[in-house]
């Protein structure tokens, strides 16, 4: 892999991986938010912006049938598409295979990037009209490719503490109205949102359809935060949240826009980093200000034991100590 790599590098690297396995024209790997499961960065490699835009858009507003949360639930996270046909000759899809042809794609062949600790992204590549389309054992070689795939996937987001350079911007605010459009952008917003390496993920438009969709799919009695995208500071400088949260009234959602920290950012950053359950509290209580000897008192441990968590903590994170830490974690 390239030192410090563009999404663009990325997905060149991804793309000769994958060939000799499973030859194909585009790819388009998408980075999930490993808590919530929401998209929340990618990368791409001769994957051209408008069809990008029309894919992600059919993903979630559209009949889409295979939705990146949807195709991690099944046993096996693996799906094919053609352009003339839908999957096994089934009814479905119908617009997701217009826009294949539209785009002069004869099919697609997506894998869910999932292990023992969670879905961590989705793996899409393209042929071109003409060419032989995806086969069977295409996609289970492909599967094999996953440990080695996520890996690399972690790596990037992990390959640094990336601390922010000075105090984030204020957050934004982006109105969508119960059509999913866009009604209003703060200036706020589109700064952030031009901060953004991605073009169709720099797209109000975008963001609209996707948290606009997952907020109305979730029901208004369920606990816990409202679908949010955190996307990574090696993606964008320093970690970012687009959280949507319903209003009140014909399904209207409002969409902010704001730098991730603290107990929002930390389960997320968990994951990414491989922080086990016990660590993670050990850095929770360390973000309150208490000292080694408080936090072994309070999870009735020994100061050896947490300091022993420290060590892999820092080792872990690539941190230098408590200090760049939790100004990674947003103070």
């Amino acid at each position: 892999m390239v030192h410090d790599p563009s999404p663009d590098d990325m997905g060149a690297w991804f793309s000769r991986e994958i060939t000799p396995r499973v030859p194909h024209d585009a790819l388009h790997l998408i980075g999930m938010n490993p808590v919530t499961g929401t998209v929340s960065f990618g990368f791409w490699h001769r994957y051209e912006r408008e069809f990008a835009r029309a894919e992600m858009l059919n993903c979630y507003l559209g009949d889409d049938p295979f939705r990146p949360t949807e195709l991690a639930r099944r046993p096996v996270p693996v799906a094919m598409l053609r352009a003339d046909a839908g999957e096994d000759g089934a009814d479905g899809g119908l617009r997701a295979r217009e826009i294949l042809k539209e785009h002069g794609m004869g099919c697609e062949l997506r894998l869910a990037l999932r292990d023992a600790h969670g879905v961590w992204g989705t793996l899409c590549l393209f042929r071109e009209e003409g060419c032989p389309v995806f086969q069977p054992e295409e996609a289970d070689r492909l599967r094999q490719l996953t440990p080695t795939l996520t890996a690399a996937l972690r790596g990037y987001v992990r390959a640094g503490p990336w601390l922010p350079a000075g105090p984030p911007p204020p957050p934004g605010v982006i109105l969508i109205g119960g059509d999913h459009t866009v009604r209003a952008v703060t200036a706020e917003a589109r700064a952030w949102l031009r901060a953004l390496p991605s073009e169709w993920l720099s797209s109000p438009e975008w963001a609209a359809a996707m948290l606009a969709s997952e907020v109305a799919a979730s029901p208004p009695e369920a606990p816990g935060p409202q679908p949010m995208i955190c996307v990574p500071a090696a993606h964008a400088g320093r970690w970012v949240a687009l959280q949507g949260q319903p209003l009140s009234g014909a399904g209207e959602v409002a969409v902010v826009v704001q730098a991730a920290s603290g107990d929002v950012l930390l389960p997320i950053f968990a994951a990414w980093y491989g922080l086990t359950p016990r660590e993670r509290g050990v850095v929770a209580l360390l973000r309150t200000g208490r000292a080694p000897k408080q936090i072994a008192h309070r999870l009735g441990l020994s100061p050896y034991t947490v300091n022993d968590h420290l060590k892999s903590i820092f080792r872990k994170t690539r941190t230098s100590g408590r200090d760049e830490l939790i100004a990674v974690l947003g103070g």
